[in-house]
């Protein structure tokens, strides 16, 4: 049984609908929405504040508002036609699921903020325990630099993996701005959030990835800035930074936030200090990402019983030689940029070879390159990367009512 809320019309021969663009979204709070939809003909601000978005254009197209309460799944467009309440108005069921799917679809542009990092390692075994004061979280600590961190890349990624599991949806850290800024533009702008790091001349940075629609305003970056140092302190980075990642010299603490006027987050034409950040070699991108996708299927097979690790023995295999093939290979440029279409070449790659496996053919890793050219039906079932397909410049949302 499906459960939606909807009007219904008695006896209507037929629904006329008409076609209409949302140009704008408003969000209200619970009783805001609750009064607004029981009193349609009243004057309100919002309204008045944006009539220059709402018209009817030279095709009977309306041009609206849409209305949407904080917890209410359902909407109201409006067409006040330069009145200050709701002259035309619509209910439309579903308007979050709805937005929601337009706003993952269209958000293609990514943007990123850097910080410096605070690492710190733990062992014990360089103290005795008598000398280690168990209440000071500081007590036996040494600092790492951000130069010897880049060794231990791989780790943190997949700290960090671990830790971006508690969100519940795919949104990351977006899920809670609403919290801390009601009715904000940049609700309909970012779509998601979520912390990492890179590696940058040496050194290992912090890294906020947000998948973005449109253009972020100078006073929206300000926004986004002190929110992320507000979550690096007090939020995610809290959580983040008390958890230990096991490396060889011992527990390794990540922290992305710092005390000290010398901490800043920075756009990256502020990191590069340049009109716009320099484009990584289409082999350096190839190969972070075949690390990455290496680094996911370790962390997959570390979940597998011994008895999934026997049954997948040979296919575990085959993915490691495969990986060894991408990273030491002297691929072309056209070869790497027709891998880097899909989210994890290494999957698509291992899935030829292992599909021939079982059908006793050997074929060698550049072999299976050249048959998912020659046919791409091969990879069609695996995700394609949004960041290499030409983003979806359409303006508004259409729809008709």
């Amino acid at each position: 049984m499906i459960k939606t809320n909807a009007i219904f019309h008695r006896k209507e021969n037929e629904l006329n609908t008409r076609e209409c663009e949302i140009e704008k979204i408003i969000r209200l709070n619970n009783d805001e929405y609750e009064r607004f939809s029981k009193n349609l003909m009243r004057d309100y601000d919002f309204i008045r504040d944006n009539a220059d978005w709402m018209r009817q254009d030279s095709n009977g197209v309306y041009h609206c508002l849409l209305v949407v309460g904080k917890d209410s799944n359902d909407g109201i467009l409006v067409e006040s036609e330069g009145a200050y309440y709701a002259r035309y108005s619509a209910f439309l069921p579903n308007a979050k699921p709805f937005l929601e799917a337009d706003f993952q679809q269209n958000a293609t542009q990514e943007v990123k903020f850097y910080s410096p990092l605070s690492l710190k390692v733990f062992n014990e075994d360089d103290f005795d325990d008598e000398d280690i004061d168990y209440t000071d979280g500081e007590q036996g600590m040494t600092d790492m630099s951000s130069s010897d961190a880049v060794y231990y890349k791989d780790e943190i990624l997949a700290a960090i993996e671990r830790e971006n599991t508690f969100f519940e949806t795919d949104r990351g850290l977006m899920e809670y701005f609403d919290c801390w800024h009601d009715n904000s533009p940049i609700i309909d702008k970012v779509y998601s959030a979520y912390p990492t790091v890179e590696e940058h001349n040496g050194e290992l940075y912090g890294v906020m990835v947000m998948k973005v629609r449109g253009e972020l305003t100078d006073d929206e970056i300000v926004t986004l800035k002190d929110d992320w140092s507000g979550q690096y302190s007090d939020g995610w980075g809290e959580g983040f930074e008390q958890r230990e990642i096991k490396i060889d010299r011992g527990d390794l603490y990540v922290s992305f936030w710092e005390s000290g006027d010398d901490y800043q987050i920075q756009t990256s034409d502020e990191f590069f200090g340049q009109g716009q950040a320099p484009e990584l070699p289409i082999q350096q991108k190839f190969e972070e990402k075949v690390k990455q996708n290496y680094t996911d299927c370790v962390n997959n097979w570390f979940t597998f019983s011994n008895s999934q690790l026997i049954e997948k023995a040979e296919e575990i295999r085959l993915t490691k030689e495969v990986a060894d093939d991408l990273l030491n290979t002297e691929w072309d440029a056209g070869d790497m940029e027709f891998l880097m279409q899909y989210k994890n070449p290494l999957e698509v790659i291992s899935n030829i070879r292992i599909g021939a496996a079982e059908n006793c053919i050997d074929i060698r890793t550049d072999a299976a390159v050249e048959e998912l050219q020659k046919y791409p039906e091969l990879g069609e079932n695996f995700p394609l990367d949004e960041n290499y397909a030409p983003p979806d410049k359409s303006q508004g949302i259409k729809m008709s009512m």
